[in-house]
């Protein structure tokens, strides 16, 4: 096989503004979606008490599945050794990382406050499949980011088959973790048994109580400063109020000083001298 030239792709510059203008707007729609979702509640998006997941989940495990299912083209120019795939590997591996990522962004809409994404990537509860589903997630992405190291990089590229070999069944983990949420979710909702009772563990109780007091905080914090603010326009009302009943003050006073002295100006007649 020939050796591999890239080259820059020959698009006009009208047609390639043009799409980029395209992909912002449609990334605009997609974030004035996400507001109005955020203003209005998740019941937009066709939640109900029945109904746990909306719209956004279908599109992220879409996403998710899809970065697994874009990263074949380059196992099958590494692992299986289809050189004909070579030169679309990059291009498979960043499409893939560019998937999930969208994908997860999709799903920090689900946490309702985006500022709990900090609990959740500082606390693991690992009886949980969602727990693992973080790890294998952020794996996936340090992976690939290796693997598109060792394709582009020709010093490295020795290392590219191993390094594919592991990506490879990083992803299949990776769907499989995915696919174990729908497996025990229909687990549970077709059980005939009484819903799970128990004494909740001691550490979910911690991160609860962390939860809490971080919120407590927060609210404290923001009371605070609204009291400065209130504070600092009441001052400042007030000492406008001041400079304007002082101002009218003055005005009065020099209209009354011009009466006054036009009152006692002396008055003087002209006569005719004969």
């Amino acid at each position: 096989m020939k050796k591999i030239q890239f080259s820059e792709w020959g698009i006009s510059s009208p047609r390639y503004w043009g799409l980029l203008a395209f992909l912002a707007a449609v990334a605009g729609i997609g974030g004035l979606a996400a507001l109005y979702m955020e203003h209005h509640g998740h019941w937009v998006t066709g939640m109900t008490n029945q109904v746990v997941w909306g719209t956004p989940h279908i599109f992220a495990v879409f996403l998710i599945v899809a970065a697994s299912g874009a990263l074949n083209v380059a196992s099958v120019g590494s692992v299986f050794g289809k050189k004909l795939y070579k030169p679309l590997a990059p291009l498979s591996g960043l499409l893939a990382v560019a998937l999930l990522l969208g994908g997860l962004m999709v799903l920090v809409l689900d946490l309702g406050r985006p500022d709990r994404l900090i609990v959740a990537m500082t606390y693991y509860n690992f009886k949980s499949i969602f727990a693992w589903n973080i790890i294998l997630y952020t794996g996936f992405m340090a992976v690939v980011l290796v693997y598109l190291f060792t394709m582009i990089e020709r010093k490295m590229n020795a290392y590219s088959k191993p390094v594919g070999v592991f990506a490879f069944v990083w992803r299949l983990i990776l769907t499989t973790g995915t696919g174990s949420i729908w497996v025990i979710a229909k687990r549970l909702m077709d059980s005939d048994d009484e819903p799970l009772v128990g004494e909740p563990d001691a550490r979910v109780l911690e991160q609860q109580r962390a939860s809490d007091a971080f919120r407590i905080q927060n609210m404290a914090a923001w009371h605070r400063t609204q009291e400065k603010v209130w504070e600092a326009n009441e001052r400042r009302r007030i000492q406008r109020e001041i400079e304007k009943n002082m101002a009218n003050a003055e005005e009065f006073v020099w209209t009354a000083r011009r009466k006054d002295l036009h009152q006692a100006a002396p008055i003087t007649v002209a006569k005719d001298v004969a």
